[in-house]
């Protein structure tokens, strides 16, 4: 009769080995399951168009500096931050000796002087909130160096409003002349 036992117990263990698996066997294969993933969505970005920014033009004679504002022009929603780029086209004729900019309290300009310069500032304060019909953005300090007239390129590499959506202004590029 415990031979029987014992075999019945064995045939039972090698069955629930066979469907259930082992000590150290993760089991029978399971069906795989479902999970369901919950990621939030945002809008997607939405492109603001209808304002300009524009550069100035200035003349004067050779070694002077000349303060050349670079404004921007409606901007129906904020401006709540923005990087550019002015170059002078032709740095025989001038370059850029400074940059002064709103008390937005956190800016970053290049180094300068140079016949580029990288400006980028972010509106903390709220300075540029709302209906902006004309708002200073920064003033440059030309330093004339020759006679004649060059381009001052505008190139924006970033511009969002006080929504977080991107501004996509018309550029006005401006020009300095000297004497």
């Amino acid at each position: 009769m415990r031979t029987f036992f014992l075999l019945i117990a064995t045939t039972i263990m090698l069955a629930a080995v066979a469907c259930f698996g082992g000590p150290d066997d993760p089991g029978p294969p399971t069906a795989p399951t479902t999970a369901v993933v919950v990621v939030p969505t945002t809008p997607p970005a939405i492109t603001v168009t209808g304002s300009r920014i524009q550069v100035a033009e200035g003349s004067g004679n050779v070694g002077q500096v000349v303060p050349i504002p670079i404004h921007i022009y409606d901007a129906k929603t904020g401006i709540a931050g923005y990087a550019l780029v002015v170059s002078v086209a032709d740095p025989s004729i001038a370059r850029i000796s400074n940059v002064s900019l709103p008390d937005f309290n956190l800016t970053i300009v290049s180094e300068l002087p140079a016949d580029s310069v990288d400006i980028t500032a972010v509106d903390l304060p709220g300075l540029l909130e709302g209906d902006i019909k004309e708002a200073l953005l920064a003033t440059l300090d030309i330093e004339l160096l020759k006679a004649g007239t060059s381009d001052l390129l505008l190139e924006i590499r970033s511009v969002d409003d006080d929504d977080g959506n991107a501004v996509k202004p018309q550029l006005m590029s401006g020009k300095i002349t000297v004497n």
